[in-house]
């Protein structure tokens, strides 16, 4: 514990904290993570949330019966390139596993948006996603 400004207080007893851990790398930064009980109630990753409802949302836009838009009609209203939004589509088939894993926070610790967002060709069939994806 420490005191004012930092400083040790000397009324206070030391505290030791102690849990397993592990040293996970997450895209270009190094994530301590949790093992075991306490490690397992993370919190979902806003972006890859983000992510999983972005392209879901693109894929309903672009399919719609009625309101049908083109890959560049999404991109140009969302204001990003016509990439982007080609390859956030093939996010709105990701195993419904992978998903509920994303928005509960139980997806590998390397899965980032950023990797997400970088893939080429995610497999269509889901146990390929699976190993694929970790």
């Amino acid at each position: 514990m420490t005191g004012r400004l930092g400083e040790p207080s000397s009324d206070l007893p030391d505290l030791e904290v102690s849990a397993p851990i592990k040293v996970a790398r997450r895209g270009a930064e190094l994530k301590l993570v949790l093992q075991g009980a306490a490690g397992s109630e993370r919190l979902p990753d806003p972006n890859l949330v983000r992510c999983v409802l972005d392209a879901r949302r693109r894929f309903k836009t672009y399919t719609d019966r009625i309101h049908a838009m083109t890959l560049s009609q999404i991109a140009k209203a969302e204001k990003t390139s016509v990439a982007d939004v080609s390859r956030s589509l093939q996010l709105a088939f990701l195993a419904p596993d992978l998903v509920a894993a994303i928005l509960d926070g139980r997806q590998p610790t390397h899965l980032t948006a950023t990797r997400l967002l970088r893939l080429e060709n995610l497999p269509l069939d889901w146990e390929e996603q699976r190993a694929f994806l970790g």
